[in-house]
């Protein structure tokens, strides 16, 4: 179920700027820090990011057309902070949660009611 883009936009402006002073401290919540596609600016998106078999798996509740994805996308990288300490993440791909094996059972029931996850290496 993908939640509506008003939703995205009002979190985009308003949530983001409080839950980046405290998400990448608290999982399951992280920081995406990403470049514009063309801008090459860099931002930071406050994310729900679980660790799975050595990599990261992200909900993309708003769809996999959202900005940073993107812009992850486009660049085939972007770093994480989570838990007070910050990453690489390489080899980022989107991927359907119900039919993947890319991460466990446990998880895919998290992840499950997005239509999309993206997951990335981590190094």
């Amino acid at each position: 179920m993908q939640l509506p883009r008003r939703l995205a936009l009002f979190n985009k402006y308003v949530n983001n700027r409080v839950q980046k002073s405290w998400a990448w401290l608290i999982p399951p919540w992280a920081i995406i820090i990403h470049h514009g596609r063309t801008s090459g600016r860099e931002y930071r998106t406050p994310v729900l990011a679980w660790r799975s078999r050595g990599r990261i798996v992200v909900a993309l509740h708003y769809g996999a057309n959202s900005d940073w994805v993107r812009n992850v996308m486009h660049h085939q990288s972007a770093s994480i902070q989570r838990l007070g300490r910050t990453a690489v993440l390489v080899t980022p791909r989107i991927v359907d949660p119900a039919t993947t094996d890319e991460f466990g059972p446990g998880l895919r029931l998290l992840v499950r009611p997005a239509e999309h996850a993206l997951v990335a290496d981590l190094r």
